[in-house]
């Protein structure tokens, strides 16, 4: 995975920076989220024999994963205490981490892990669904994806966050960031392919397929700067301040995409 850093220049004229993310005490690095200190969080693998495809990556790991931070140029392993696998999808500017864990007798939880040292399980409501968290913000609200949807989880409480997905698979669809100030991004199953959705107050719009393909939208920051990927899995984009995009008509508009790949 590589951290990507945005150069101050036109749009017409973006270029980018990319530096490798390799936790040196494994392989299969993957950063999953950034804070406003720079600070990056993810996980890595150590078993060499365990192979996954992209999506079991993507939703819920298959092999053992270890998470880690990066902070000031060092790598430090961060593992549920007790856990056999720690997933670490997100992180918030103080350092509070989200994701999930399991156990030796196979249990799967989702955790809230704050820089305070505390551990709170995030659960689904159901028996037999998993919650996976996948980003939090400075309030503590946690956004991620269960077996019904997408959910939202605050001090405790656990909420269906209703998204509007295909007939034929309702559930389909799931929360994958959230901004300091409560605006929520993700991807949801409408037509033929995935797409990326953002949330902003009773605001919620559906974006138009991205490079004729699937979308994902996986971050959000206040401004509604958004950055996810798509076009087969190859292609990463960041879309600026994309309400802003509406006119005042509210008639949806395609996001100006900005496209880089490594």
């Amino acid at each position: 995975s590589a951290n990507t850093l945005l150069l101050g220049v036109p749009a017409s004229a973006q270029s980018f920076k990319f530096a490798a993310i390799n936790d040196p005490a494994g392989f299969n690095t993957e950063a999953r989220g950034i804070n406003l200190s720079g600070e990056i969080a993810g996980f890595y693998q150590t078993d060499t024999t365990c192979r996954e495809t992209v999506l079991d990556i993507r939703y819920m790991p298959n092999c053992t994963k270890h998470g880690f931070t990066y902070i000031n140029g060092a790598y430090k392993t961060v593992d549920v205490p007790g856990a056999i696998s720690t997933v670490v999808n997100g992180l918030n500017d103080y350092g509070d981490l989200v994701g999930t864990y399991t156990t030796n007798d196979g249990g799967i939880y989702g955790f809230l892990w704050l820089h305070t040292g505390t551990i709170k399980q995030i659960n689904a409501p159901q028996q037999g669904y998993l919650a996976i968290p996948m980003s939090v913000n400075k309030t503590l609200v946690v956004v991620g994806e269960w077996g019904g949807g997408s959910f939202r989880w605050s001090n405790g409480t656990f909420a269906d966050l209703k998204v509007a997905s295909d007939s034929g698979c309702p559930s389909c669809n799931g929360a994958a960031g959230i901004s300091n100030g409560g605006t929520i991004v993700g991807y949801s199953m409408k037509g033929d392919s995935w797409r990326g959705f953002l949330k902003r107050g009773t605001d919620f719009d559906f974006f138009p397929k991205f490079e004729n393909g699937d979308s994902f939208t996986d971050a959000v920051n206040d401004n509604a700067d958004m950055v996810g990927y798509g076009g087969g899995a190859t292609i990463a984009y960041l879309a600026k301040t994309v309400e802003s995009n509406e006119g005042t008509s509210d008639v949806e508009k395609s996001p100006a995409y900005i496209k880089f790949e490594y």
